[in-house]
């Protein structure tokens, strides 16, 4: 009998699924907002299996709020190298992250 723990335990070791992850973080065009959008939304149904087994013991909201904080670091982290390369003046530069 699978009580879903299987399927939570699997998304947080797979190894297929951290490549499809790298590589569609990698291929995103950050500059286009409606496919961030999409690629969160995305990584949100990816992860929530992995994060509703870590925060088991205190609920989904919390596993929530936190792949929440993931997607706010990202871009956090992409506003950031951004901007620094606009300070730099170099247009020239390829940002995509």
């Amino acid at each position: 009998m699978d009580d879903g723990r299987n399927s939570r335990l699997r998304s947080a070791s797979d190894r297929e699924l951290a490549n499809t992850l790298r590589e569609r973080f990698a291929d995103l065009n950050w500059e286009d907002e409606k496919a961030r959008r999409d690629l969160f939304e995305q990584y949100k149904k990816w992860m929530r299996p992995a994060y509703l087994e870590w925060f088991r013991a205190v609920g989904s909201k919390y596993a929530d709020e936190e792949l929440q904080n993931d997607i706010n670091n990202f871009m956090k982290q992409y506003d950031k190298i951004k901007k620094t390369i606009e300070n730099a003046g170099a247009v020239h530069v390829n940002i995509q992250i």
